[in-house]
């Protein structure tokens, strides 16, 4: 029973669906200092995962380019587990300058 109640609460912590995909992007860290090619293995309208080619340990904002969704937005790394990232996108508003 109690993994069930564990199960429930992680279901309903996540407030949007995310859809399984693999789509090529380009992450820019550091304002354009390091870029990265990696793969978006799940979407949402509120983040992605991020399968990278390598760790990367200390940056922690991103601007995120996905070329097949005509997509360019900024992020924040949520998590990190070896060459795999969860992001989060920040609020629209955040984008115009």
């Amino acid at each position: 029973m109690k993994s069930i109640a564990i199960a429930t609460k992680q279901t309903e912590a996540r407030r949007a669906k995310r859809e399984k995909v693999r789509l090529s992007a380009r992450g820019d860290f550091a304002n354009g200092a390091f870029v990265v090619d990696c793969v978006v293995t799940e979407l949402s309208v509120e983040g992605a995962r991020l399968q990278l080619p390598f760790p990367i340990i200390s940056l922690r904002t991103l601007e995120l380019a996905i070329p097949a969704r005509n997509l360019k937005c900024r992020a924040r790394v949520a998590w990190r587990r070896n060459t795999t990232m969860g992001i989060m996108f920040e609020p629209a508003t955040d984008l115009i300058k």
